[in-house]
């Protein structure tokens, strides 16, 4: 069995790197986070992400979404006013 301690403290790193606003990181943990259903670390990957969003990556974040389901990037990159939103 998994110690919780390892489960939070790896969590807690996890969040931390997010935090940094590494891009590239955020999407590969929020790729794993689909895959092992935990929700809630999903959608700040996605909030980091939309902070990012940017004319030259407006596509790739739609794809993103597309191929993992993820509401919030979904919208935001197909709105037709992304303005408010964009880098």
């Amino acid at each position: 069995a998994i110690d919780i301690k390892v489960i939070f403290t790896v969590y807690c790193i996890i969040v931390c790197c997010i935090a940094a606003h590494d891009i590239e990181f955020a999407v590969n943990v929020m790729v794993v986070a689909d895959q092992l259903l935990m929700s809630r670390l999903k959608q700040i990957c996605e909030s980091l992400i939309v902070s990012q969003l940017t004319l030259d990556n407006v596509t790739q974040v739609y794809q993103l979404a597309s191929t993992y389901n993820t509401l919030q990037l979904k919208v935001i990159s197909a709105s037709a006013d992304t303005s408010a939103y964009l880098v």
